[in-house]
């Protein structure tokens, strides 16, 4: 998943492990995410694309990529 933060400019790459923990992003991303930004349909055989708004959504992006993490090392 393409993510581009509006507040810095910066845009990076994200990949989950399975398509379970990419399902489970993107519903807490469209949680997180309304109005100007949130998830973009991607073009056919294109990386899904996600616009945050500040540096707080970017880190609770992260955030939760780590609970991910510590879930899954705990399996």
């Amino acid at each position: 998943m393409e993510v581009y933060t509006l507040e810095t400019g910066v845009s990076m790459i994200l990949a989950w492990n399975n398509e379970e923990e990419f399902n489970q992003a993107k519903e807490f991303l469209n949680e997180l995410l309304t109005g100007d930004v949130g998830l973009f349909a991607p073009e056919l055989n294109k990386p899904q694309f996600c616009t945050v708004a500040t540096q707080q959504q970017l880190e609770a992006l992260f955030d939760f990529r780590r609970r991910q993490r510590e879930t899954r090392q705990r399996l």
